[in-house]
């Protein structure tokens, strides 16, 4: 290969690179990420709330918060949560 031709490769690389950095820049603006899960404890809703211990187990009893145990603590999903607060 001489050198006219690495120079050739070179221009069509460039072009190349062009075309997918205006394809991202394209497809950035349009895809929004999901958010990331947040789960919080009985602790983190309650002052996220501004209740009581009482109201909290009121309103996880009469609601459908998303929630799991990992190590004996249950951990309730934020997104569940502001449905609720919401409405």
């Amino acid at each position: 290969m001489d050198d006219e031709e690495i120079r050739h490769f070179m221009q069509i690389l460039l072009q190349q690179q062009a075309e997918m950095l205006n394809l991202m820049k394209a497809m950035n603006s349009k895809i929004t990420m999901p958010e990331q899960e947040v789960w919080l404890t009985k602790e983190k809703v309650m002052d996220y709330l501004c209740v009581s211990e009482r109201s909290f187990y009121r309103r996880k009893d009469s609601g459908n918060w998303k929630k799991r145990k990992s190590g004996g603590i249950w951990y309730y999903l934020k997104a569940s949560i502001l449905k609720e607060k919401e409405l």
